[in-house]
Order: C-alpha cells, then structure tokens, then sequence
C-alpha cells in the first residue's frame, strides 16, 4: 500500500487544474486511511497480505497522501491516521538502529516533512534530520550501501548489495529532508553524492538506464547534483533523464513502465518526469 501515490496525484492536479487527479487523489487518501491501516497497530498493510500474517513493513509505511488530504479536508481523522502511522515508524526504526542496510524504507521520510510542513511539530523534522544521518552513515567510502529487501521492521537482517531502484528510494529520502534545511553538514552531501555516481555506474553497467530504476527518482537526481554543483553529476544528470524522456515518449511504447503490482509507482514516476521536463532548462549548464 502506497500513499504517496496520494501525494503524486494531489501534485499533478494542483499543477495541471485537473479535477480528475484531484479527486483521485481524496479517494486514495481515505482509502489508505480506511482499509490500507491496521488501526490496531498503527501500521500500513504489505502488499497483499493477510490479517493473520501479522506482518509489515517499514519500507511501506508511506503516508505523505492522508496529510494532504487533511490540508485539502480539515478532516483530523487523515491526520491522525498519518501520525500514529509516524509515530509507529520512528519506534521501530530507532529500535533497529545501528545497522547497516536502510534502503527503501527512507522512503516515508517525505511523510515526515510534509507533516512538519503542515504542523510545524519539531519532532517531525528532528527525526527526518536523524535519519539523514543515518542514511550518510551507511553509504561506503565507495559509494555502495546495503538495502533491505522483504517483509518486516527488522531490514538489517535482510540486507542485500544496493541495487540502483532501492538506492533511488533511499536518496530520496535523504533530499526530502535536504530540500528543507539549509545547513545540512557537508559530509553528509559528499555520502549521499558517492552513493549517487555508484548509482550512475550501476546503470552505465546495464546499458545506461532503467526506466524504471531511472525516472521514479529523476527528481532525486536533479536536486542532488544541483545541490552538490558537481559538473559530472550535473551532466550524467541531464542525459539519463533526457534518455527517459525519449523512451517515455517512444510511441514504440506499448505498456507503461509500471504495470500489475509495481503499478502503484506510476503516478509517483510520471510526477518526476514532469517535474523535470517543466525544470530541466534550469540546471546548469558545464558544456555548450
């Protein structure tokens, strides 16, 4: 279950003056609220999973669509689901912490600074500023990192080697927190910027780019390698997302790039690629 899928459609409606995503976008918000929690434990439901499994997982606890929908409603009920849901998340993060592998389980923390964009409860942005760190401290000297990859809060347990699609989920985390705070320490930029040119390797190796490993974090791209005033992440920057751009508009294309159950992803995909369609004139520029 994905509510930033919610947060996806609210930002194409608001940018396009569609009532369609609009409306789509207050139906996922309830529906997250209604049946995707377990509002006897304060946590998001795992893709197709079972009342008896009693599982979850952290990577999936994505609630950034119900604050909106309270910003749109007033209804207290989306945000007070979003905050159990939050407060839920910190105690098992904080409790699994050392560990080396944080992967797609960074991706709520866009959750967490929306809920202090809307609130402006300190305790919102001071853990989203902790676990920045921890995301800097777990990307090697190399650039590689150790994600989690399968159900349950426990994610050290199972780490695999980064892969560029979980490593994308887990820069992203670490920009929705960057993007809010001017000061972040410049050892935690040079991290997250070895952590991004191994993503750029990892995709060079296998013929360039993936679309989907690719243009679901263009945004992440875009605002690391500005942040970072890198001339060569500002170039591989612009051609991997150029090259996503041609396939995402090759009429070749018979089937989108998410389908069946990544299907949720789309939204959250086609979001990124506007976004950088609609700002890609203005990243610098280090070649005529």
């Amino acid at each position: 279950m994905d509510a930033n899928e919610a947060r996806s459609l609210f930002l194409r409606a608001y940018r396009d003056s569609d009532s369609r995503f609009y409306d789509l976008a207050l139906r996922n918000s309830y529906f997250m609220a209604d049946i995707a929690t377990d509002h006897s434990r304060d946590v998001i439901h795992y893709h197709n999973d079972s009342a008896e499994w009693r599982a979850f997982s952290l990577i999936y606890q994505r609630f950034s669509g119900m604050v909106l929908g309270y910003v749109e409603t007033g209804d207290y009920y989306l945000l007070e689901t979003a905050q159990a849901v939050a407060r839920n998340y910190m105690s098992h993060h904080l409790q699994n912490w050392p560990r080396r592998g944080i992967g797609r389980d960074a991706d709520p923390l866009n959750g967490f600074a929306i809920l202090w964009d809307y609130t402006g409860a300190e305790e919102y942005f001071e853990f989203a500023r902790e676990f920045a760190r921890h995301i800097a401290l777990t990307i090697d000297k190399d650039g590689s990192y150790l994600s989690g990859a399968g159900v349950g809060p426990q994610m050290g347990c199972n780490a695999l080697p980064g892969t560029p699609w979980n490593g994308g989920h887990l820069l992203n985390g670490f920009v929705e927190y960057a993007m809010r705070a001017p000061d972040v320490p410049t050892s935690w930029l040079e991290s997250v910027g070895r952590g991004l040119r191994h993503i750029y390797d990892m995709l060079d190796e296998q013929g360039g780019f993936m679309p989907a490993a690719s243009g679901f974090v263009g945004r992440t791209h875009w605002y690391l390698a500005c942040r970072l005033g890198d001339p060569e992440l500002i170039e591989r920057t612009r051609k991997l997302m150029d090259n996503i751009l041609v396939d995402a508009n090759d009429p070749a294309r018979k089937t989108p790039v998410f389908t069946g159950p990544s299907a949720h992803h789309m939204n959250n995909y086609a979001d990124y690629l506007i976004f950088y369609e609609a700002t890609k004139d203005t990243l610098p520029r280090t070649s005529p």
